[in-house]
């Protein structure tokens, strides 16, 4: 998992060229503060070798290194290593990102509306695979083999599924062959991967509550500014009217293996599904 402790911005100039650039590090402030200046280095570099110097964040969400987030929870394995964190992300939703349980992203595509005209001809509006096409691609999935188990929900945009056994390494060619055959989104895929573990929103998306977008300086890793914090407070007074998904249905042996998958699935549902009658965000 790329989940960094420690983070630090670091500026630098070269000739003309001035750069800025994050830093990370597991180990220390200092060794933060210290990759942040090789990087601004680095990226002052490239900019005057002619390479392109890109915007600050056209690479942060399918980078080979951990992103940007305010770390707010960590959980922890017995012997120390990390299994699991909750994160605040770019537009100030919580996430879940985890090694420990598999969590595959499925967008079911909305009706195509025909226009005018075609409705008048008699023209059918085209739509994609219902969702209980997507859960029948689970189901078969888990009937091929004993001791396969997930649990699916329902999202506003579509489907979660939590796969539980087999234990998923996101980096995996069987792990993304899978992904691929449950009709997981594409760019989810490629984020896991990158990030070397899965990850699942907790929260509401503030723009499905009404919210304004609103991109917080690196998930607050900047200082943030008293609007910020105002905003923080709204999308989280407003997100308690709303659930992130719902509980479909379990397939197969659903059953959590241990001490830590059980917490994590357990958190999860406590974040993410309140109660029947709230609409899904």
């Amino acid at each position: 998992m790329r989940i960094a402790r420690y983070w630090s911005m670091a500026h630098h100039t070269l000739g003309e060229i001035s750069r800025s650039a994050w830093g990370s590090s597991d180990v220390s402030q200092a060794n933060a503060e210290a990759d942040a200046a090789r990087r601004a280095v680095h990226a002052c570099e490239v900019a005057l070798s002619g390479g392109r110097p890109g915007r600050a964040n056209d690479t942060w969400y399918y980078p080979e290194r951990a992103l940007p987030e305010l770390v707010v929870e960590r959980i922890e394995r017995p012997r120390g290593d990390l299994a699991a964190a909750i994160t605040i992300n770019r537009y100030g939703a919580s996430i879940l990102n985890t090694d420990a349980v598999a969590f595959v992203d499925v967008d079911c595509p909305e009706q195509t509306s025909v226009g005018v005209v075609g409705r008048l001809f008699g023209a059918r509006t085209q739509a994609g695979p219902e969702p209980q096409d997507y859960l029948d691609r689970l189901a078969a999935w888990a009937r091929e083999a004993p001791g396969r188990g997930a649990r699916a929900y329902r999202t506003a945009g579509g489907l979660r599924y939590l796969v539980i056994t087999p234990h998923l390494r996101p980096k995996a060619p069987e792990t993304e062959a899978l992904m691929r055959r449950l009709g997981a989104d594409e760019l989810y895929t490629r984020l896991c991967a990158a990030q070397d573990c899965f990850r699942a929103r907790l929260t509401p998306k503030p723009w499905r509550l009404g919210l304004e977008t609103r991109h917080l300086p690196y998930g607050r890793l900047a200082r943030s500014e008293p609007d910020d914090e105002r905003w923080l407070a709204r999308y989280a007074e407003m997100s308690r009217e709303y659930a992130v998904c719902r509980l479909i249905d379990t397939f197969g042996d659903a059953r959590p293996r241990d001490e830590i998958s059980t917490r994590i699935i357990d958190l999860h549902d406590a974040m993410t599904i309140g109660s029947p009658d709230q609409t899904l965000a």
